[in-house]
């Protein structure tokens, strides 16, 4: 006897089409996964324009009160306590960004450091400097507290304050990057200036760019070649600080480097082009070296995790975007005050 079979046909994928099936949707996800990148990589750096123009806002409401603009950082002596003040404008910004409490906290009449050489931060001031300042960093960079010789977990920040072209004295081959009366920028670390002194105009010169926050730990030696946009080069003595040593393409390392210092960005309170100032002799993200004698002169370039540039604050409070293909006569006008040159290409 004979019975009909009433049951469905199954029906199901086979192998080779399982098989198609998983390889359209690897092509789909490498299709759109750079897409997705680029998109999260935007927000990020409006995020970044946002920060900086957050940080214009508050160097102009620091000078509507107190009728000139926050000291690059504070270079001038206490004699009652035997060394620099060190204090960034970051630090003089805070109430003016929201960190009206960090602020309290902090006693800017009290030295960043104590007297001598190697000194950590004293501890009345390592709690509050430790606190990380959001707006004092890029998100297209790390974001992490980073650890230095002296302090475990050390907030760091990713916006600079331009000292000038770098070039103190054109003509001078010993020219060394200074950041005292002889920097050309809008900040000095012994003067406050003010808008009066910005001859160039307000929308023709740079205050504020970025750095990229370095790896902390221990510092390459000399015999090492670290990464460029991370690590910077120390020099030593103060004298081998000059264009002719650091601005080399050939050896592209600068002479008699002392270490390369992890360190980058490590201190939003702190000082010098370790911490909150750079220049503009190099223009941004450059494949040379930073070269530095620690508080007292060097060359420091903007550098940025964005594709292509850095973003700038003018002292007019407008961000814009400058690509690493700039022409470095321009670059280095536009970090000028007053060097009336006449800008042209923009």
């Amino acid at each position: 006897m004979f019975f009909k079979d009433f049951r469905r046909p199954r029906y199901a994928f086979t192998l080779v089409e399982l098989l198609v099936v998983i390889a359209i949707i690897g092509v789909l996800v490498g299709l759109l996964l750079p897409a997705v990148q680029a998109a999260r990589e935007a927000a990020r750096r409006m995020q970044c324009g946002n920060n900086l123009k957050q940080v214009g806002l508050a160097i102009h409401n620091y000078e509507s009160t107190f009728k000139k603009l926050p000291i690059g950082w504070n270079g001038l002596t206490s004699a009652s306590q035997g060394t620099t003040y060190r204090w960034s404008y970051l630090a003089q910004i805070l109430p003016y960004i929201e960190e009206g409490n960090t602020y309290e906290r902090l006693d800017l009449g009290l030295t960043l450091y104590p007297p001598g050489g190697g000194q950590p931060p004293r501890a009345v001031h390592v709690p509050t400097i430790s606190k990380m300042v959001w707006t004092f960093l890029c998100p297209s960079d790390t974001g992490q507290a980073i650890g230095t010789a002296t302090v475990t977990n050390s907030a760091p920040t990713n916006y600079v304050a331009c000292f000038g072209s770098g070039i103190n004295a054109i003509n001078d081959p010993n020219d060394d990057g200074q950041m005292d009366l002889r920097a050309d920028g809008i900040f000095s670390s012994l003067i406050w200036r003010t808008f009066a002194d910005c001859q160039d105009g307000t929308s023709n010169t740079i205050a504020v760019s970025e750095t990229m926050i370095g790896f902390g730990g221990a510092d390459p030696l000399a015999s090492e070649r670290p990464d460029r946009q991370l690590f910077m080069a120390l020099v030593a003595p103060v004298t081998q600080v000059t264009v002719a040593n650091c601005d080399q393409l050939t050896p592209a390392i600068p002479v008699a480097v002392n270490r390369f210092v992890a360190t980058r960005g490590s201190v939003w309170a702190g000082q010098a082009y370790e911490n909150t100032s750079y220049n503009h002799l190099f223009t941004p993200n450059s494949q040379k070296y930073d070269c530095f004698f620690w508080v007292n002169a060097g060359f420091k370039a903007a550098r940025s995790r964005h594709t292509g540039g850095v973003q700038a604050l003018r002292l007019d409070g407008s961000v814009e975007f400058v690509t690493d293909s700039i022409d470095a006569t321009l670059y280095r006008a536009l970090g000028t005050r007053s060097g009336k040159e006449v800008l042209t290409g923009l």
